[in-house]
């Protein structure tokens, strides 16, 4: 008899929690499981999910803001849902269907309820009043799930201990496998093309990437004084979102020339290779797929010192600097440009590095290990 799992995320674009879980679903054997995943808007995670002849269930109620009205009718379409669906396992992922999830996997009586934590948002930049209310719906889901997981030790480390949360959460690092990236001439070209700047890598020195969607905790706005003081070195940013009309205004303010808006770019990791340095300037994270993706590209990896980024960067294979300071950025930058024989060295530890800790295959079966020890306390 197959076992039925039923992940469920927020939204359907595609960052690291949307990656994680095509990357769970499109991978586990169709042998041993019927998959299906609900999700809420966005359509590049149901686009790809349906490539690999996935079952995708729309939430017509999921939306990333949280609105009382909107989040009230979506948990009574979860109950639905999971009442109609009856999974043997809901894995949940993202804050608002993790609780409102966990809470309607319970009243229906789903009895294996996996919650997986791809960043707290207590961590994030608010108002003391707004982190207090997080971190109750926070403990209110992992108290309602039978099993959660962290993605980075910090993030594990910060809730184990909470009341009745003892023993209910496991450390399962995010795994990548390389991607084909392309050759570094046709990358380069590509981004050219799609930037129509036919010169870009011929006018710059260096050109460092990022790659990540437009978002306040991805903090591209506070990098851009680093580029403003070094125009030798040009930033290309692969991503689209909410932050992109603030970042236009700035870099047309400060007349800063040599920032480049990609936009969204399909699998834009194949494209790695143009870079001369990758940057993730980012306020908040839990453990950035792209860290891993630029380790495999064998990229010299600028990043700041945030969620679970120094379990994959130390000093022996990138840069770590603070959160929120640009002078560090440009600082990094020039000592990585002036010392290239251990730029290259540091490149080369993180390749290796990843490829032994951080595989895809390594956080699939530690996962299968979670849902086997789930179905060990409730036999099917």
């Amino acid at each position: 008899m197959k076992k039925k799992i039923l992940y469920i995320i927020t939204k359907g674009n595609f960052g690291g929690a949307q990656r994680y879980v095509y990357d769970l679903a499109s991978n586990l054997s169709k042998d041993q499981f019927e998959i299906a995943v609900a999700l809420g808007e966005g359509e590049i995670l149901e686009q790809k999910l349906q490539e690999k002849g996935i079952r995708v269930i729309s939430l017509q109620n999921s939306k990333r803001d949280v609105i009382l009205t909107q989040d009230f009718k979506l948990f009574f379409e979860l109950l639905r849902l999971l009442k109609k669906e009856k999974p043997h396992i809901v894995h949940l992922n993202s804050s608002k269907v993790g609780v409102l999830g966990a809470l309607a996997a319970r009243l229906s009586g789903v009895k294996k309820i996996i919650f997986t934590a791809h960043g707290f948002a207590f961590n994030e930049k608010r108002p003391w009043l707004q982190k207090l209310a997080i971190k109750f719906l926070s403990w209110l889901t992992l108290m309602l799930s039978t099993e959660s997981i962290a993605v980075s030790e910090k993030e594990c480390k910060q809730v184990e201990k909470w009341l009745f949360i003892l023993g209910k959460i496991q450390l399962v690092h995010n795994g990548a496998n390389k991607p084909e990236f392309k050759d570094r001439d046709s990358a380069r070209k590509e981004i050219e093309t799609i930037l129509k700047k036919p010169d870009l890598f011929s006018k710059y020195k260096y050109v460092v990437g990022s790659i990540g969607e437009l978002t306040k905790n991805k903090a591209h706005c506070l990098g851009l004084k680093a580029f403003k003081e070094n125009p030798e070195i040009a930033w290309v940013i692969i991503g689209e979102g909410e932050e992109r009309f603030k970042l236009e205004q700035i870099i047309k303010e400060k007349n800063i020339s040599n920032v480049f808006l990609a936009g969204f770019v399909p699998n834009a990791s194949y494209l790695l290779p143009a870079f001369d340095i990758f940057l993730l300037p980012s306020i908040k994270e839990g453990l950035p797929y792209v860290i891993l993706e630029a380790g495999l590209a064998s990229l010299p990896i600028i990043a700041t010192n945030v969620g679970g980024i120094p379990e994959i960067i130390s000093e022996e294979n990138g840069i770590l600097i603070p959160k929120e300071n640009p002078d560090a950025i440009a600082g990094a930058i020039q000592k990585i440009i002036s010392d290239k024989n251990k730029s290259q060295k540091m490149a080369q530890n993180l390749n290796i590095f990843v490829e032994k800790n951080f595989s895809l295959p390594k956080m699939i079966s530690e996962t299968l290990y979670i849902y086997d020890q789930v179905d060990s306390r409730f036999k099917i």
